[in-house]
């Protein structure tokens, strides 16, 4: 079992009251005078919380944001504005479901080669390394950290069984008013989290499964889009949780917010090779490219060069093949 390094299944933040967004800001400057003078500090602890959130619609989320961009999503525009907010696209022939685009962006390969094709599937089917393994093989010192709102995305976490010292804890989804306890609790155990290990080099993955669950028992409308909002004041507190920590001064988070699909019209549905259930988004603190667009599938690839640019090349695979472990 190695040290620190668990999966509790089950990336991102937005920026409460702006603190994130101006420590982002002055570390932007700091750079800048340390180019200019040549004087040196600390490299500072690269931490990261990915936030995935089930089956939320980049179009609905833009219209939300414009509405609420002030108050409950603030957090997400601030994140853009330091950083990016892109299209993040699924390949014509791609299933858009939702186990095969987790699979897809924890792995950073298509379906042909992950082998995960439809929801219902095996866990040991998965034919690729996870972030999970091959960050706990790269980096044996972070913390590696999975919360899943369903069984499909808790399997895939851990799957191929391949990650040391792995720990569970389950946040299902519940449908109905809107309101979801188990996503309040996921993120009253991630904010437990980063308040218990205050020194610890961190990778934290949230799997937010409320938005797809109400949709496809009710579609758009008013309850899709509450669900929106009370992630939104979540992430908030997410913000904050990060900014109270004893030696945020000293570290460098990466926050980053996408989606595994879009929907269909009516909002249902999804699993289709229509435009819009092919569109994904990339939302980031950290300008993780320079591309209007990016390929779904490169997610973990730009999150991971986080590190050191390009480490991965053209493929997350290509460091780590699954005949490693």
């Amino acid at each position: 079992m190695r040290n620190k390094n668990f999966i509790l299944s089950g990336i991102c933040i937005l920026v409460a009251q702006g603190v994130l967004l101006s420590a982002c800001a002055k570390n932007s400057v700091a750079k800048t005078i340390e180019e200019q003078t040549g004087q040196t500090k600390t490299t500072k602890r690269k931490q990261f919380l990915v936030i995935g959130i089930d089956g939320l619609t980049y179009s609905v989320l833009q219209t939300l944001q414009e509405q609420y961009k002030q108050t409950r999503l603030r957090a997400f525009d601030s994140l853009a504005n330091e950083g990016i907010s892109i299209k993040a696209m699924i390949r014509h022939g791609e299933p858009t479901w939702s186990a095969p685009g987790w699979a897809t962006s924890l792995t950073g390969n298509w379906v042909e080669k992950h082998g995960i094709s439809s929801n219902t599937y095996n866990p040991a089917d998965l034919q690729r390394p996870t972030i999970f393994a091959v960050l706990s093989a790269w980096k044996p010192e972070y913390l590696t950290v999975g919360y899943a709102g369903w069984t499909s995305t808790d399997g895939l976490m851990s799957a191929p069984n391949k990650v040391p010292s792995i720990k569970k804890a389950m946040f299902t989804s519940a449908t109905g008013s809107g309101i979801d306890s188990y996503t309040v609790r996921m993120t009253d155990e991630v904010i437990k989290n980063l308040q218990v290990y205050q020194t610890t080099s961190m990778y934290i993955f949230m799997h937010y499964k409320q938005v797809d669950a109400l949709a496809h028992q009710f579609g758009y409308g008013d309850l899709y889009n509450r669900a929106v909002l009370e992630i939104g004041d979540n992430i908030k507190r997410l913000c904050q949780a990060i900014s109270n920590r004893t030696h945020y001064a000293e570290e460098d988070w990466t926050v980053v917010i996408y989606t595994d699909h879009g929907r269909q019209p009516s909002g249902f549905d999804h699993g289709g090779d229509t435009e819009v259930e092919r569109t994904s988004f990339l939302i980031s603190n950290k300008k993780l490219t320079a591309q209007n667009s990016v390929d779904f599938v490169e997610i973990p690839r730009l999150i991971l060069n986080q590190f050191d640019k390009d480490i991965f090349g053209n493929s997350m695979a290509t460091h780590l093949p699954i005949s490693s472990y």
